[in-house]
């Protein structure tokens, strides 16, 4: 036997106790993510070593020809558990289903057949006169069905290859070494069958190249961490989470994000990978501000951030590799704009709890008891006004309880709006309310979404006050602004000291008024999500101003 023989028995044997090495290890983990498919890869490269062996020990004998023809069930086993092993490990699982790896059965066992049974296996793979320099010891012809197989391997081998590439260049640092180490795996043979077929070598390079794979998957498992830390299928965890995550490393670039995150910043379509998180907040000064705020790098915080009409609460909590090393840190952020509304309409909600408690203790317990008083001495006395002044005690009680009813349900959140006219809107209200010689000036129109019967409460209430506290000529102005309208008069307007207080429950400057009607106003508008505001009119009666409301699409028909 020749040293070269021996030196090439001496690889195997080296190649062979490497992957029944790593093979052993991988099954006692087996419960881990990928850990069996790695187990298949191994055995079916072992196989395929030990063929080799098997050939060389008996080259130039009916033993190695058998042994040349079994060692392609090695040869299919190890691509296929291969690709699918990329697929499991680059988190496209999706795609590993019994029928998707029944359809990937089928050349593999079709190939095994065809290189037993004629003609077919003449048409695979043929012998011809001893060759002495092979170390099978035979001249060998590849036929056209050997090489459609090499094309079918070369093709998923290439898509692993595509998967891994591309996810390494999406992930962390940790993952990118697994990677490598897993791609010299897979090269290192591919590269000496690709030498033996294309290249000027005549022996088959490709059972001595599995050395190189035992000893890279040596380094990934018990350097890398893996099988102890395979990426987590991110389509059915990371890219479906609500959620938006963002994996920044430690010079604060973006190694990883989800659709939601991208969502959120508005980065669908673009790479977004590898840039500095500075650039990528540019148009949202206010997250990055508050980004650059955060000083310790390596500390678990929480912070909420407001952009726009959304609020986010922000997890933040530094990665570590397995060496403890501070590698970069994990942003998880929750859009809880929905929440807030809630909280909003859960304080709104206890607030008029507490507004209605207050009118029954103390507003109307007055009315009660003067109409208790009034009523002992009409019975004492007998005289008529007594009872008069019980009668109107009596409906001053009835408007504060109508006030105070309509205030909570006025109060509750907006959910179903029309569109609705302000011009229209107004003339309904100006009818609806008693208004002798007043006048009503609508300056403008505009169209805009709303509750129709709430709003037309808002206007009827704002009259009411206007015409409360004017003259019985009094003229009231309505007309449109850039974010919502104005309702304005000419009265007395309302003094520098009592501005903040008109929208205070049960604040009144009218001994007949029960105070509520610009309460029950300020809860609607803020149920609409708007505001509202009191100031001087040009004529220097009271003007009120309500803002945040949005434009429609079609806003420039509504003239």
């Amino acid at each position: 036997m020749s040293v070269q023989a021996l030196l090439f028995q001496a690889v195997l044997v080296v190649a062979g106790l490497l992957s029944v090495g790593v093979a052993t290890y991988a099954w006692r983990n087996r419960e881990r993510r990928g850990a069996k498919l790695l187990v298949g890869v191994l055995v079916s490269v072992f196989f395929w070593i030990l063929m080799a062996g098997v050939a060389s020990v008996f080259s130039g004998t009916p033993v190695a020809k058998s042994a040349a023809r079994l060692w392609y069930v090695g040869v299919t086993g190890s691509v296929l558990c291969l690709f699918l092993l990329a697929l499991r490990y680059t988190g496209r699982e999706e795609y590993i289903s019994r029928r998707s790896v029944a359809l990937l059965l089928i050349e593999p066992v079709f190939i095994n057949v065809a290189a037993w049974v004629p003609p077919m296996k003449e048409s695979f793979m043929a012998f011809g006169a001893p060759d002495p320099a092979t170390f099978i010891g035979y001249a060998t012809t590849m036929g056209p069905l050997f090489h459609a197989h090499t094309a079918y391997s070369y093709a998923l081998l290439t898509a692993s290859a595509i998967m891994l590439v591309s996810f390494a260049f999406r992930s962390e640092a940790l993952y990118q070494r697994q990677v490598v180490a897993i791609l010299v795996a897979v090269f290192a043979p591919w590269i000496g069958n690709a030498l033996y077929l294309f290249g000027p070598i005549t022996v088959d390079l490709t059972p001595v190249s599995f050395a190189v794979t035992g000893l890279a998957l040596w380094w990934a498992i018990f350097s890398e961490d893996f099988l102890e830390i395979v990426p987590v299928a991110r389509s059915t965890v990371v890219d479906n989470v609500g959620a938006g995550v963002f994996v920044l490393d430690r010079e604060d670039k973006l190694v990883d994000i989800n659709p939601a995150g991208r969502e959120m910043l508005g980065l669908e379509g673009t790479d977004v990978i590898g840039k500095r998180a500075q650039t990528l907040l540019a148009s949202h000064p206010a997250v990055r501000d508050r980004f650059e705020n955060v000083d310790d790098m390596e500390a678990e915080r929480e912070t909420e951030v407001s952009f726009g009409a959304s609020t986010y609460q922000v997890e933040i909590s530094p990665l570590y590799d397995q060496r403890d090393t501070f590698i970069g840190r994990l942003f998880l952020v929750h859009d809880v704009t929905d929440q807030k509304r809630r909280q909003r309409e859960l304080e709104r909600q206890n607030d008029q709890l507490e507004q209605f408690a207050n009118v029954v203790s103390h507003d109307l317990r007055n009315p009660l008891n003067v109409a208790s008083a009034k009523l002992e001495l009409g019975l004492v006395k007998d005289e008529r006004e007594h009872f008069e002044d019980v009668q109107d005690a009596h409906e001053r009680m009835s408007r504060i309880i109508e006030d105070v009813l309509t205030l909570a349900r006025e109060g509750q959140g907006v959910d179903e709006r029309t569109r609705v006219r302000l011009r229209s809107l107004a003339r309904r209200a100006w009818d609806n309310v008693e208004t002798t010689d007043a006048e009503l000036r609508v300056t403008g129109d505009r169209e805009f979404e709303a509750d129709e019967q709430r709003l037309l409460r808002v206007f009827e209430n704002l009259f009411r006050n206007a015409l409360e506290h004017g003259r019985d000529d009094a003229t009231v102005t309505v007309g449109p602004t850039e974010e919502g309208f104005y309702v304005a008069d000419d009265g007395q307007g309302i003094p520098d000291e009592h501005g903040n207080e008109v929208f205070e429950d049960g604040f009144t400057t009218n001994e007949d008024g029960t105070g509520f009607g610009l309460s029950i106003v300020q809860n609607i508008v803020e149920a609409h999500g708007w505001e509202i505001s009191v100031t001087d009119s040009e004529s220097r009666g009271a003007r009120f101003e309500v803002t945040g409301i949005a434009p429609l699409v079609d806003q420039a028909s509504a003239s």
